[in-house]
């Protein structure tokens, strides 16, 4: 990011799918929001961009099971607050395959693409 300023580049916002470790992990609910907003908050002072957080997919499939409620309830409060967290696409209706943490064949990446080109457009980006 900092290169393609440097280079004469203007970033709009840096797009951020995150939480799946902190949902194995255990991190409270106000453990992740106090460090996205932290993350959020630190980027915007050194770039000036805002950061657009997802709402992560489902991993009730993933190892032993996981619910992503708290995550994405972290996320979804940070959004709320209006700070420089923007509001990204919602993947909690999604189950990807392989893995389950990461998109593999073509239609999931056209979801990806088409839910976070949906998210920009809402938030006037582009």
């Amino acid at each position: 990011m900092t290169q393609a300023i440097a280079a004469g580049g203007t970033p709009l916002v840096a797009l951020m799918h995150l939480g799946e470790s902190d949902i194995v992990a255990g991190t409270t609910q106000s453990n992740f929001y106090n460090r996205l907003v932290a993350m959020a908050d630190a980027l915007y002072a050194d770039l000036g961009i805002k950061v657009m957080v997802c709402k992560i997919q489902n991993l009730t499939t993933y190892g032993s099971g996981y619910s992503n409620a708290v995550v994405n309830a972290a996320i979804a409060a940070a959004w709320a607050d209006g700070g420089n967290v923007l509001p990204g696409p919602d993947f909690s209706d999604t189950t990807f395959s392989g893995d389950h943490l990461h998109a593999y064949t073509n239609e999931e990446m056209q979801l990806l693409a088409s839910r976070w080109y949906a998210a920009g457009v809402s938030a006037g980006l582009w």
